[in-house]
């Protein structure tokens, strides 16, 4: 869903294609299933794993911002990003 939405956008879906939502959906299927298996595991803590799961979505969100740029760069999305950055920075220490 991040790097290919356009092969698995019709299964689940018969709106047209949005890159970023797509994008973000899987960002934010993979931080869950990185929080599911730090907690079956116990490799990692909960705060590391949500900062982790934090720091996906981060990164996915500026690879559609400037990598393909199928998300907007707007003030609200960047204030968000760093935001964001803080938070996971905050739960990683």
């Amino acid at each position: 869903m991040i790097f290919s939405p356009e092969s698995v956008h019709a299964s689940f879906s018969n709106e047209p294609l949005n890159r970023a939502q797509a994008a973000m959906m899987g960002a934010a299927l993979l931080g869950l299933a990185l929080i599911s298996l730090s907690d079956l595991s116990g490799k990692f803590s909960a705060r590391r794993a949500f900062s982790l799961a934090v720091i996906i979505l981060v990164a996915v969100a500026l690879f559609q911002m400037f990598g393909t740029g199928s998300m907007l760069v707007t003030p609200l999305t960047s204030i968000s990003l760093v935001a964001a950055t803080a938070v996971a920075f905050f739960l990683m220490v």
